[in-house]
């Protein structure tokens, strides 16, 4: 299996259980994360219905989030079965139905208010929504924004590291997103022969070619690449051509590390994924 970090409950620690005996994770760079993050959100015309969510959606009774700085869960009975489990697929999404990508991201957004109110970042207009406020403000306050919105996965994604770290079935990783694209064939036939106890030969070679449509490039690899750079030509919300992605990765550590305890950068340095080349 896959293990996915946003259907798991917001801020929730998996168990071996939850996780499941055998399993990938895939993982990137925290701070590559933020930045990548950041400049994707800013983009007009992305598919991802919870940035148009006003962040007055955060008080009505039916919103399926969590708003963790006002006192914890709220009730999902508003939303309908196809909303509450937007883009779930992994084998563990029965955990909890509203851990949905909607919920999970809406919940972080809401998050984002208790933030503002203790001054880490500026406040937001109830009738504005995620990618609005990150036009309004500047590219600084934008990157710890992301940062914060960011922690929806930061607690599930240290702890499936540490499980694919410390298993003992031999048949659970870790994988870096920059390994993955830099090496994705390769990286499908160590998945393959850990995962399925596959020694070299025919079959072991028709699995990898197989998995190698998903790799960039290829069959089905290129059409979600496609698909996804397609929305990223969309033309941004706020300029930010004064900045490259070397310089947002240098701001983000910069603010990080003055403003968040370094809590990022730590993680960076546990799970120990490289930068890839057009972020450095």
């Amino acid at each position: 299996f896959w293990a996915d970090w946003f259907n798991l409950p917001m801020r929730m620690a998996p168990t071996r259980e939850q996780a499941g005996d055998c399993f990938v994770h895939e993982e990137r760079n925290p701070i590559e994360m933020v930045v990548s993050a950041y400049r994707y959100h800013l983009l007009d015309g992305t598919p991802e219905p919870w940035r148009y969510m006003t962040f007055d959606k955060c008080d009505e009774p039916n919103f399926g989030g969590w708003d963790w700085a006002f006192g914890g869960p709220q009730n999902c009975t508003g939303l309908s079965h196809d909303e509450r489990n937007l883009g779930s697929h992994a084998p563990i999404r029965w955990l909890q139905p509203c851990a949905s990508w909607w919920n999970n991201y809406g919940g972080a957004v809401c998050s984002l208010r208790g933030y503002a109110k203790q001054g880490r970042i500026p406040m937001m207009s109830g009738t504005e929504n995620f990618r609005e406020y990150l036009a309004r403000i500047d590219v600084e306050d934008g990157l710890v924004v992301q940062m914060l919105w960011l922690e929806v996965v930061w607690h599930s994604m240290e702890r499936l590291h540490e499980l694919a770290a410390n298993s003992t079935d031999n048949c659970s990783m870790n994988i870096c997103y920059d390994t993955f694209v830099a090496k994705c064939a390769n990286t499908w036939r160590e998945i393959v022969k850990k995962m399925f106890g596959l020694e070299e030969g025919p079959l072991l070679d028709a699995a990898v070619s197989a998995a190698e449509l998903e790799c960039p490039g290829n069959l089905v690899g290129g059409i979600a690449a496609e698909a996804h750079s397609g929305d990223a030509t969309a033309p941004p919300l706020k300029d930010i051509s004064d900045w490259t992605k070397g310089e947002m990765m240098q701001m983000a550590r910069k603010l990080d590390t003055e403003g968040n305890s370094g809590r990022v950068q730590k993680l960076e340095a546990k799970i120990g994924c490289g930068i890839s080349p057009d972020y450095e």
